[in-house]
């Protein structure tokens, strides 16, 4: 079992019909993380998911696509193409029928033409893990995107007043714990400063109490 990506693995056997069940380990607290929703049809998805994929068009790029289960509904939006980390979420995504998936870091990411969309579902700003990180994820994206483009991200908020929360995430899975890594959390307030300084403007489209849903554009 690969260590470096266990979550990939868990999913994986989910989708070869094992019952199984992954988990975080964060401040010395193991919880269970639901690997179901990544297997969700369209018609399970929340209803901010749905106003994000409604609001894509042209080329798009699915950041963190995992098992690819939004990309059918984004496909009748505009031409996806979805890339992730895990090689087991990307196998998981080809064998379901996603064609135009691949298995790239967005960090290193490079492609031939710019996109008019970029979607970023799950939270999955939290990659940058730390602000350092985030406000060269943010360049990245910026510089991948069409100059009319936009950036559609599901944001999980955070509590207090403190501008950002960074966690230390463990992977367990049957038993194996996996490389520890960061993930971050903003406070909106605290993101728009960091998009305004990379030349981004963010706009907050809806939200409740654990989500904001926000498109971002170059200034």
């Amino acid at each position: 079992m690969n260590k470096n990506d266990l979550f990939g693995q868990a999913l994986y056997d989910r989708y070869k019909g094992e019952k199984n069940y992954f988990f975080m380990e964060v401040h010395g607290e193991t919880r269970e993380h639901n690997i179901d929703r990544y297997f969700r049809s369209v018609k399970e998805l929340s209803g901010a998911e749905k106003k994000l994929i409604s609001m894509c068009y042209g080329n798009i790029l699915d950041v963190g696509c995992a098992t690819g289960n939004y990309i059918p509904a984004m496909e009748k939006k505009g031409i996806v193409t979805g890339i992730d980390i895990s090689s087991k979420l990307i196998e998981i995504a080809k064998q379901s029928g996603i064609k135009n998936c691949f298995v790239k870091n967005i960090f290193s990411f490079n492609s031939n033409k710019k996109f008019d969309t970029i979607t970023m579902l799950e939270n999955n700003l939290g990659m940058g893990g730390d602000v350092n990180g985030t406000k060269k994820l943010l360049k990245k994206l910026s510089s991948l995107l069409n100059d009319d483009g936009q950036i559609l991200m599901m944001l999980s908020k955070r509590s207090g007043e403190k501008d950002f929360l960074i966690n230390e995430l463990t992977p367990v899975y049957k038993g194996v714990k996996g490389k520890s890594f960061k993930w971050i959390n903003f406070n909106l307030k605290f993101l728009t400063k960091l998009c305004n300084e990379v030349s981004l403007n963010i706009k907050l489209l809806s939200g409740n109490k654990y989500y904001s849903l926000v498109k971002i554009t170059r200034n």
